[in-house]
């Protein structure tokens, strides 16, 4: 017959004297020390202990005295006599040790993110955050913004395929790994385009565009704008023209402001300057 772990019960061998039917409540410090050796239960032979007491018939007036002959595991202990303690007692103080075993969370995220992928009807990648309930137990979000699309990959992909993509695509407590883009710059006379990918460490991936002093005609010259607050698509910018502004946003105009699209962009009265035009 299979064995069954019942419970393992190291109690007091000072003998608790139980005069008539009022047992002798417990000092300080056999309660502490009684804590201790219930401590050392797993939570299932806690639980089981505190069933079987429950359970058994003490034969006796209520608050007798309860005599425990319960089997050991594995002879780890001798077996118990019967050192004289109170089934009330024990039960209070099994259940208190009990108690203060559940744990307790903050229900919200947890701060992982897993990698997830679906092949139907197409095959998609997705990060998904997870969260925890108050008992501890944790859960994976199901809806956007916590489940975050990083791919559409649209028809069939063999499941090797996919796996040799996901990485790229997805890593586990970072998520999508896709392409952070940063403002065109200059770099001298030469347009740099920078992005950062979260999946390779935060490394920034410079990549030098054009230089604008290539474009020059006659005495037409081209600079990087230094004084435009965005470079827009990385053109390269006339010296000289215009600067024109419209909901707090400057471009340059080709030849006036009047003619840029759509309309309603005014003359700022400054011009475009740069490397490139010295």
């Amino acid at each position: 017959m299979k064995k069954m772990v019942l419970v393992i019960i190291s109690v007091l061998f000072t003998a608790l004297v139980v005069a008539g039917c009022a047992p002798k409540e417990l000092s300080e410090e056999e309660q502490k020390a009684l804590e201790a050796e219930l401590n050392q239960l797993s939570d299932e032979e806690l639980d089981q202990a505190i069933k079987a007491v429950e359970t058994k018939d003490t034969g006796a007036l209520a608050g007798q005295a309860y005599y425990k002959k319960l089997p050991t595991v594995q002879s780890k202990i001798p077996k118990i006599g019967s050192p004289t303690l109170p089934k009330d007692t024990f039960l209070a103080t099994a259940k208190k040790v009990q108690q203060a075993r559940v744990k307790v969370c903050a229900p919200g995220p947890t701060g992982k993110i897993k990698c997830e992928f679906e092949t139907e009807p197409f095959v998609r990648i997705y990060a998904v955050k997870e969260f925890q309930n108050v008992d501890c137990s944790t859960y994976l979000a199901t809806t956007p913004p916590n489940k975050a699309e990083c791919s559409f990959l649209g028809g069939k992909v063999d499941l090797e395929t996919l796996a040799k993509m996901l990485p790229s695509q997805c890593v586990e407590n970072i998520g999508c790994c896709k392409q952070e883009q940063f403002p065109f710059t200059c770099e001298g006379n030469t347009i740099i385009n920078q992005s950062k990918n979260p999946c390779s460490g935060g490394i920034i991936t410079v990549q030098k565009l054009k230089t604008c002093s290539e474009m020059n005609e006659g005495d037409k010259k081209y600079t990087c704008p230094q004084n435009l607050q965005n470079l827009g698509w990385g053109e390269c910018v006339v010296c000289g023209a215009p600067i024109c502004e419209k909901d707090g946003i400057t471009r340059a105009a080709y030849t006036t402001c009047e003619d840029l699209y759509p309309k309603g962009w005014k003359d700022t009265g400054e011009v475009v300057t740069g490397p490139g035009c010295q």
